[in-house]
């Protein structure tokens, strides 16, 4: 029974884009902690169980850099994450500096790139990603949590979504608190439209030949 508790819930809230130059916009996770002091579960989070929180800055963004902030339950930053670079892509790897409030190195997320083929076709056809977490053990374990719920939040911004030539995300670049596309995805639509298109056309000739009637003719 007792594996079955959960210790920590991370809650990321809807965001419509992510953009923080729109204030309510600005993706942030809640930590919370949902086992009492005598090890009872609590029913539900709230105010009184959140401990930390992971918030991309508002009203900037980082502009041009990844960027979030590691802050307690009363709202004050104790730490920050930063990209290294604007560009985030799956096959490279990204490393992302954790920094104290007095801008000390206290630890790193790090997006390992694929090891041969095999890695690289497995993230190519899979949301399978590996990621390296360290940091100093004189840490504050909520600032820990809160280096938890970052990496998932890093990883479903960059690299848990659909990426492909038609969808356009083998990379992004980001634009405060935004990841956009490297490429624009049109040029990619366009192709992929006209690939339907023939598609279409080969469908209505082999009903043709069966004695169905066309998919024109059925919207006449």
């Amino acid at each position: 029974a007792d594996k079955e508790k959960a210790a920590l819930v991370f809650k990321r809230k809807y965001r419509c884009c992510g953009w923080a130059v729109i204030p309510c916009c600005a993706h942030r996770v809640d930590v919370h902690y949902m086992v009492d002091p005598n090890g009872n579960t609590i029913g539900r989070e709230s105010d009184r169980t959140l401990i930390s929180q992971v918030q991309v800055p508002m009203c900037h963004g980082g502009c041009c850099f990844p960027t979030w902030r590691l802050k307690d339950n009363q709202g004050k930053t104790h730490a920050s994450i930063s990209g290294g670079s604007c560009c985030i892509c799956d096959i490279c790897g990204s490393d992302f500096a954790v920094n104290d409030a007095e801008g000390r190195k206290i630890g790193q997320i790090n997006k390992l790139r694929p090891k041969g083929l095999k890695g690289l076709a497995l993230e190519a056809v899979s949301e399978a990603d590996n990621f390296k977490l360290s940091f100093e053990k004189t840490l504050d374990p909520t600032i820990k949590m809160a280096l938890m719920a970052a990496t998932l939040q890093i990883d479903f911004t960059f690299f848990e979504d659909a990426r492909g030539p038609c969808e356009c995300r083998c990379c992004d670049i980001w634009c405060c608190g935004f990841a956009c596309p490297c490429l624009p995805a049109w040029c990619f639509s366009i192709f992929c439209f006209c690939c339907k298109g023939d598609k279409d056309k080969k469908k209505n000739a082999n009903e043709r030949r069966s004695g169905a009637p066309a998919t024109e003719e059925m919207i006449r």
